[in-house]
């Protein structure tokens, strides 16, 4: 900021917000580069000697370590990198990128469609009208223009004027009917090839349809309503996190559909519990304030100056549309909206989350959504109650209660399983000082075996435990030693070695290994045979 904020002062303006933004993309490197060091130290522990071409491109690919930095680290290790296989590798995701980037340019539907540009543009009435009288210019179907649509086709129907709005700035098309003369149809949704010419896609019911035709366009009132609802809550919603949050709240993409709303917008942490709560209770005061929501055109300087948000890397013309709550919100939008806030009914914000690097995503319900919403939580509410048994109005101390009468069961019954039911040690000297535990631990369940033998082996020195378990079906074992034996003693090989007395198998480490095997004896009966075959492997 203070080489640079003669130039930019905005960056003097919000000091401390960069400086944060900063921090946190340090961190965040930090942390992919310890993550990406960690793979990289695996791969070199599996490589034989050499690094190959795919493991080098994955480092580069999910990580962005470079060729000559993951050279640089595998030269002090004496690992070998393949680069001219990692070259190739490269080469061939620019190729396939290429490729597809062709793929795109050929696939794009405009080309087909250049036909359209003899017409004029749509004009588009969906502001002051949900039905509109229009006359049929083109049909196109499978591709190609046609004269004449019948009953049970589908095609793209190009009209002189619409109350339809097509998919924009996040908003989703709306949908409908189209009738004429006894024809009947539905819209399904729209698009836009070429600009300013809106196609309609359209199925026909009864009828036929020919170019020329006069038709009457009806939207779904309660669909478009409800897309209203959502979009001007969207503009509330953006104004509340700013004022919660900062000013460095900027919008970074949105989606308004009839039964919710998503919105993502730049910030550099997790928003609070508390933080939502006041968002959510801003957003549902001005609603209830019943706001009047104005809206204007005006040129793109006059608008600016007027301090109207617009979108990050959207494009606009000299004469942009203004949407306007006075006194709280003014952004440049060129969706359908409520005549007043009022009209939203009831906001809720249903979750939050990350939505990328430095972007965090809200969704949220608005009106009957918001109502249907809360009214789910009501209903699991009290089921809850019903199936906990309880009349208590406070169900999350309840819950709490309950968990931690839980968790202390839990611990009373592993305490009980670690030591009752629990033999006593047999403690055997072997060589060279080393002591073998033997223990038989009826009821002991396979996976609480290590914890057992950890606790036998607490402040011990040049220790070997194995624990038995022995069911009708079969037994369980587990042979653990202390790490000052590592190199004299090899806990896996041991067990592979006593494993048949036991009419079994197993294996593992260097200082813990696990198996099980058919056999039902006592141990007494064949601990001489155990304390032999381990003598054996002592070193």
């Amino acid at each position: 900021t203070d080489e640079m904020g003669g130039a930019y002062p905005e960056l003097v303006e919000n000091r401390k917000t960069v400086e944060k933004l900063v921090q946190i993309e340090e961190e965040q490197f930090d942390t992919t580069l310890e993550a990406g060091l960690k793979m990289l130290n695996r791969m070199i522990e599996k490589s034989d000697g050499k690094l190959d071409a795919e493991n080098a491109f994955r480092l580069y690919d999910t990580f962005g370590f470079p060729i000559d930095f993951v050279e640089d680290v595998c030269l002090e290790k004496q690992v070998e990198v393949d680069r001219t296989g990692f070259e190739e590798r490269l080469e061939q995701q620019r190729r396939e990128g290429k490729a597809r980037s062709r793929t795109r340019m050929t696939e794009n539907p405009a080309e087909s469609y250049r036909f359209l540009h003899d017409f004029p543009e749509t004009e588009f009435t969906g502001y002051e009208s949900q039905v509109e009288q229009g006359k049929v210019l083109a049909i196109i179907r499978n591709g190609e223009p046609v004269k004449q649509l019948s009953a049970g086709e589908t095609g793209e129907i190009l009209v002189d004027k619409t109350p339809f709005y097509v998919e924009s700035g996040g908003q989703v098309n709306d949908t409908g009917t189209l009738e004429s003369n006894g024809t009947k149809g539905v819209v399904k949704t729209l698009f836009m090839p070429i600009k300013g010419r809106r196609l309609h896609i359209v199925y026909l019911a009864e009828g036929s349809l020919k170019t020329g035709d006069k038709v009457t366009l009806t939207l779904d009132f309660e669909r478009r309503n409800a897309i209203a609802r959502n979009h001007t809550a969207t503009h509330l919603l953006h104004s509340a996190l700013r004022l919660v949050l900062g000013d460095h709240v900027k919008q970074a993409g949105s989606l308004v559909e009839p039964d919710k709303l998503r919105f993502d917008f730049s910030h550099f942490k997790k928003v609070s519990e508390q933080e939502l709560a006041e968002i959510e209770q801003i957003v549902n005061r001005k609603v209830l304030e019943n706001l009047p929501v104005e809206t204007e055109v005006k040129g793109i300087d006059e608008a600016r100056k007027m301090g109207a948000m617009a979108l990050f890397g959207e494009k606009y013309g000299d004469r942009v549309r203004v949407v306007q709550i006075p006194g709280y919100s003014i952004e440049l939008c060129g969706g359908t909206h409520v005549s007043r806030t009022g009209d939203i009914g009831s906001f809720v914000i249903v979750s939050e989350h990350s939505a990328a690097s430095g972007i965090r995503r809200i969704e949220a319900r608005t009106g009957l959504g918001a109502l249907g919403y809360w009214g789910s939580f009501r209903e699991e509410h009290r089921e809850l109650k019903r199936v906990l048994k309880t009349g208590e109005d406070d169900l999350p101390q309840f819950v709490a209660r309950k968990l931690d009468e839980i968790r202390q069961l839990r611990q009373e019954l592993e305490k009980a399983r670690l030591s009752g039911g629990v033999s006593e040690s047999t403690e055997i000297k072997l060589t060279d000082g080393i002591t073998l535990l033997l223990q038989e631990a009826p009821g002991l369940a396979p996976g609480l075996m290590r914890g057992k033998a950890d606790n036998l082996k607490q402040n011990r020195s040049r220790t070997i435990v194995f624990l038995l378990t022995v069911t009708d079906d079969g037994c369980s074992y587990l042979l653990s030693s202390t790490k000052d034996l590592e190199g004299h003693f090899h806990s896996g090989n041991a067990l592979r070695a006593v494993a048949p007395l036991l009419e079994g198998r197993g294996g593992g480490n260097p200082t813990m290994a696990q198996g099980g095997g058919k056999w039902t004896g006592k141990l007494a009966d064949i601990a001489n045979s155990i304390v032999e075959k381990l003598k054996n492997e002592v070193s």
